[in-house]
């Protein structure tokens, strides 16, 4: 037997994929020459691909023993040792082979890879672009600095890197994969779609491809494309519990809620600990006003990569007596979201405890004015001295005291409002506004920038038009942000003008902003923080809703009253993306009210 020419053999038949054929030449070198590093070696490796890695560590580190000085066999042990998860080993080997060869741009790739999964960023990326600048051609490295770059939010070189490494193998469907994710986050959501189709061509099996397809044909609004990659994902993998959740959430917005528990709930067959899972079910809880398990589903946004629970000394409050205790109670959310949770502070006085409130900075004028008692600190990061020291008995994030005070329909209280804007302000307001004319003052607002679900919750100031129209009502901006070429647009189509108070900066000054709300009459919106604080003040609100079913859920459904604020009033829509029938309601309301002021 002629050894090389046997080995060269099996190695055509390796790269050709004929696997089983190249492991009989191989095992036939051994027969004969039972340590031949090579054929050790490449049987090894073998091994390896086809999912044996205990086999391949004996056959690689046997091949070792015999050529201590071939790179590529440290590299493939490195390998074998990554697919038992061993990344420790893994590393030792890769680095043994960069020894051996400073050079060896596979070795350097590898490494990169699995200093990025330990969070070794900085020399994960220092290995990636030396095996580029040795080997222009090393797919794995692009790739690999690509998805570093992506979760570093450098979006634009990861999609460089991304689309030089397809530049050399056009059809790798990781890569195509890949691409299409940072597009997805660069909000370009169609190219993305094709880099997705590209890739289902050349791997029309791939369950995480469909996946990924499915999410981003939602976030086009193609519910029925998404719902059915979500399936085909799952029928490739029963097993692959992302494709599940992304399904449940799918059919939770759309309001087909025992599906989505259903979802959910094979989501936790597979994965017990899935904290989106546990969170969408207590979702569900929430839209069916089933308040304890809601809560109890809602505490798992902790477990959340996404979501940081900041670390305090103190123990966590977990319900226990708090009469002459000092409770902190931090912020953890957004504006709206606060003044939401904020709705049960006052029970947590009422409990006995002395309450030292963080929060938004703008929110704290609004704060101590309205909870007399209460010690109310701005939120900062590190934390104020105050929150840390030694004299506060118990901490609790603001969202996680419904856990003690909201967990059935009695615990709601009977309770128009909870804040007080500056009287003064308001009176100011209110005159200005008015001009002696006796007009109904009604504040609209009619966008939502959330980047998931904003497109759902929003509309266009043209669909206001049946409303503005009606004799006897002023309407009022306060629409966050800068409104002003829609405001003009609006005016020069319709020859209607909607006020603006060049005044007030809803995002930067709350407290004014609360007052210029306390003034009105009456407030329409969509879902935003404007809806949150008009209801905190008392202010009758109209909160126009789409069809889509956006979490946590405080809407709930079919409901046209919510339990959070007596004041406010649920306006939903018949079919999604259709406001008509929704502002035809409005506007048989609105005359009403105007009629009886008459």
């Amino acid at each position: 037997m002629n050894v090389s020419e046997t080995l060269a053999m099996g190695l055509a038949h390796h790269q050709a994929g004929r696997l089983k054929d190249a492991e009989e030449v191989y095992s036939r070198v051994l027969d004969t020459d039972s340590e031949n590093p090579e054929a050790l070696h490449l049987l090894g490796t073998l091994a390896l691909q086809t999912e044996r890695p205990d086999r391949a560590l004996k056959l690689i580190e046997k091949a070792i023993l015999k050529n201590p000085g071939e790179p590529s066999y440290h590299n493939n042990l490195g390998e074998a040792h990554r697919a038992f998860g061993d990344n420790a080993a893994a590393i030792v080997c890769y680095r043994r082979a960069l020894e051996i060869a400073p050079d060896f741009s596979d070795s350097l790739s590898n490494l990169g890879d699995v200093l990025t999964e330990e969070g070794e960023l900085e020399e994960a990326e220092a290995c990636y672009r030396h095996a580029i600048d040795t080997d222009a051609g090393s797919c794995e490295a692009l790739a690999g600095l690509g998805t570093l770059l992506g979760k570093a939010g450098i979006l634009d070189d990861a999609e460089r890197c991304y689309r030089q490494a397809l530049a050399i193998a056009s059809e790798h469907p990781e890569y195509l994969n890949n691409l299409g994710l940072v597009l997805k986050d660069l909000h370009r959501p169609e190219e993305a779609c094709d880099c997705f189709h590209q890739a289902l061509e050349a791997a029309p099996d791939h369950a995480a491809i469909h996946n990924n397809l499915g999410n981003t044909l939602e976030a086009l609004g193609k519910s029925i494309d998404a719902h059915a990659c979500y399936s085909r994902a799952i029928a490739l993998d029963p097993n692959f519990p992302e494709a599940s959740y992304n399904l449940g959430k799918l059919l939770m917005t759309e309001g087909r809620l025992d599906d989505s528990m259903a979802c959910y709930l094979r989501v936790l067959e597979i994965a017990p600990d899935h904290a989106r899972a546990h969170q969408g079910i207590g979702y569900i809880h929430f839209l069916r006003g089933q308040w304890r398990d809601a809560w109890e589903g809602y505490e798992w946004r902790w477990r959340d990569s996404d979501r940081r629970h900041r670390s305090f000394t103190q123990a966590r409050w977990q319900g226990e007596p708090i009469k002459d205790k000092t409770v902190l109670v931090w912020s953890e959310q957004g504006v709206g979201d606060e003044i939401f949770f904020a709705s049960m502070v006052p029970d947590v006085m009422a409990a006995g405890a002395h309450v030292v409130l963080e929060s938004d900075p703008r929110l704290v004028p609004l704060y101590q004015r309205s909870f007399q008692g209460v010690e109310c600190v701005v939120r900062a990061d590190p934390p104020i001295a105050r929150i840390v020291s030694d004299s506060i008995d118990f901490q609790i994030p603001i969202g996680s005291l419904g856990r003690w005070f909201r967990s059935s329909p009695g615990d709601f209280p009977d309770r128009r409002s909870y804040l007080s804007a500056d009287g003064e302000k308001t009176r100011a307001f209110r005159a200005q506004y008015r001009k002696g004319r006796d007009e109904l003052l009604i504040g609209i607002s009619w966008l939502s920038k959330n980047v998931e679900f904003g497109g759902d919750k929003s509309m266009t100031l043209r669909e206001w038009l049946p409303a503005i129209r009606i004799p006897g009502a002023r309407f009022i901006d306060l629409q966050y942000g800068d409104t002003a070429d829609e405001r003009r647009d609006f005016a020069d189509g319709t020859g209607e003008t909607l006020f603006h108070d060049e005044e007030v900066d809803s995002l930067a000054d709350l407290d004014v902003f609360a007052a210029q709300v306390a003034a009105l009459d009456l407030v329409i919106s969509i879902s935003n923080t404007t809806v949150h604080l008009a209801g905190a003040l008392g202010v009758p609100v109209w909160v126009l809703l789409s069809t889509v079913l956006v979490p946590p859920g405080r809407w709930m459904v079919e409901r046209e009253d919510s339990p959070w604020y007596p004041c406010l009033r649920l306006f939903r829509q018949s079919q999604r993306g259709e406001w008509g029938n929704v502002i035809e309601r409005v506007v048989r309301e609105l005359t009403q009210m105007v009629d009886i002021r008459r």
